[in-house]
Parts: structure tokens; C-alpha cells; sequence
């Protein structure tokens, strides 16, 4: 009969980063390891279960059935480990995953500060982050994936609570010799091609009030998540 030895935690994290991120570089990225070392970390969980976890065909990786079921025993896992860690601290301490959801002008800008101050001020979190359009972080908001939306526009639903964030300065770029909005050549502007967020946004909405204040159509208007 095998002897029934301690499972290292390191494996199963490094299992469950791949099973998220859809790859062993992704992974080794994440865990700041080197990939050969997240190739390492996995053979051994392999070896220590006495199953594959991961399909590996050309650039594919799937989940095989043993992996299927590890992911929900990896989960588990993981939190009550991030439990134990904890018990010494304050009775009050926030435990548990936090799902995040945000849009990338979020994520491009102030989400790492965000994360940073979050991660200090209540150290026993796990956060998941996930990134949408604005209306898909509602949708998703409502049906209960995620706990936090960091997005543009109030969310409304039963038991949404939407509070005022971080103030985002959004401006017009233009190519040198570009006329500006407050030169009194709004309309003029208005003639050209404009990037915008997605239809819907605020930022969108707000550019289709300038269209209709200049007394012009609305113009050629590109939108980008």
C-alpha cells in the first residue's frame, strides 16, 4: 500500500494558476517562476496523485477528468491554507476570494495602485481579476460573477450598491495642428474621425451630446472596447 505523504501546496497553486491563466508561461509569469520550473511543479503534482491533470496537444492544453475534479479540491485547498496563515491575526481580518471585474481604461491606469492598497490593507484576500466592457461588468455583476466592478457608469440591481471611485481625467488627442475644444472650434473638430469607448459608455454618450449641442449629425465614430 502507498504511504499516504503530505501534498506540497506549491503543486496545487501552480496547478490551478495554469488551469486560470490557460498556459505554463502565463503561470510561471504569475508565480514569478521560470517555465521549466512550473513544468517541474506540475509533473510532481502528477506524479503525487498518480494521474495527469493537463492534455498537451501541439498548442493546446485541456483539462483532463482527474483535472476537472483537482480544480474544485484546489480551491478548497488553497483558501483553507490561506486561513491557517491567518488565524494569528485579527479576529475582524476579511478572508476569501474577491472577483474583480474592471475596463481596461481601469486597468491600464490605476488598477495596479488599486490592487497594491487593497492587498496591504487586507492581506487575506485572494482577488481574481476579470476585464469587460462596461456592460458586460454589469451583466456579470448582476448574475454573480464577480463582487466589484470598476467601470463608468452606475450599476443598478437588487443588492448593487454603486459608490463614486477614483476621479479619470479623459481628454482629445489629436495629430500637431489639431484644433482644441477650447479654442471656441468645437464644431470643426467635431468634422473628424473620433476614437471613442464603447457605444454605450459614458464617454460615448458624452460625445454624442457634443454632436447634438454643434447642431451637426453625429459623424464617423469608432468605437474599441
Amino acid at each position: 500500500m502507498r504511504r499516504a505523504d503530505a501534498m506540497n501546496t506549491r503543486f496545487v497553486e501552480a496547478f490551478m494558476w495554469v488551469a486560470r491563466l490557460g498556459s505554463f508561461r502565463a503561470a510561471a509569469e504569475k508565480l514569478h517562476i521560470t517555465q521549466a520550473a512550473m513544468s517541474n511543479r506540475i509533473a510532481s503534482l502528477e506524479q503525487e496523485i498518480g494521474a495527469r491533470v493537463f492534455e498537451r496537444e501541439a498548442r493546446d492544453l485541456r483539462l483532463t477528468p482527474v483535472g476537472l475534479r483537482l480544480l474544485g479540491y484546489g480551491e478548497r485547498l488553497l483558501e483553507l491554507q490561506r486561513e491557517i496563515m491567518v488565524l494569528g491575526r485579527s479576529g475582524h481580518e476579511l478572508l476569501g476570494l474577491v472577483r474583480i471585474g474592471a475596463i481596461e481604461s481601469v486597468v491600464h491606469t490605476w488598477l495596479v495602485d488599486f490592487l497594491r492598497h487593497l492587498q496591504s490593507s487586507y492581506p487575506g484576500i485572494e482577488v481574481q481579476i476579470t476585464s469587460e466592457t462596461t456592460e458586460g461588468l454589469h451583466k456579470t455583476l448582476r448574475a454573480g460573477g464577480i463582487d466589484i466592478a470598476l467601470q463608468t457608469d452606475p450599476a443598478v440591481g437588487d443588492g448593487i450598491t454603486s459608490t463614486p471611485c477614483l476621479p479619470m481625467a479623459i481628454g482629445w488627442v489629436g495629430p500637431p495642428g489639431t484644433a482644441q475644444p477650447d479654442e471656441g472650434k468645437l464644431a470643426t473638430l467635431l468634422q473628424h474621425p473620433t476614437i471613442t469607448m464603447s457605444p454605450g459608455s459614458q464617454p460615448h454618450v458624452a460625445l454624442k451630446e457634443l454632436y447634438r449641442k454643434a447642431g451637426l449629425p453625429v459623424g464617423k465614430v469608432h468605437c474599441v472596447s
